[in-house]
């Protein structure tokens, strides 16, 4: 019995895992955290109103796992909320559908790695958490969120 064509295939199975993990520049992030990516052909009016908008949302981008960043040009990232993943600008302009010259485009991107929604001009805060938690994955998350409050308070023993 050879095993020869047995390693060939585990080499080729391992070769093709490697590879649709670099493929998608954001799957590091994937069951992780969502991810808003703000887009936009250079910095100027559009990305300034999208970063004043989120200045003061940074406890709802906390509580819903999220990490906010821009891609400015074809070049650039700029972090909005969380660290920016160190990821090529170029290849998340790609994995989007979205080119350089593009003037804005926000696309929200859920923990299961897929686009969940678009926009084409700056948006509030309370539309992407809309979205967000209308999710199934969130509603449970704030379910469990909830219990676990419940159960802290609940039947109080007094001890500090």
């Amino acid at each position: 019995m050879t095993l020869t064509p047995f390693l060939a295939m585990a080499g080729l199975t391992l070769a093709m895992a490697a590879a649709a993990a670099h493929a998608d520049p954001l799957g590091d992030l994937t069951w992780d955290k969502r991810v808003l990516v703000v887009l936009t052909a250079g910095t100027g009016e559009a990305l300034d109103q999208q970063a004043a908008l989120f200045k003061d949302a940074e406890n709802g981008f906390f509580e819903r796992d999220m990490v906010v960043f821009a891609v400015v040009g074809a070049s650039r990232i700029r972090p909005l909320f969380g660290p920016a993943p160190k990821v090529d600008p170029a290849a998340v302009r790609a994995r989007l559908g979205v080119p350089p010259d593009a003037p804005f485009e926000a696309v929200l991107i859920g923990k299961d790695g897929g686009v969940k929604w678009r926009a084409e001009a700056p948006v509030a805060p309370a539309a992407v958490f809309g979205v967000i938690d209308a999710m199934p994955m969130r509603q449970n998350e704030m379910r469990r969120d909830e219990s676990r409050r419940g159960q802290g308070s609940a039947g109080g023993t007094g001890t500090p």
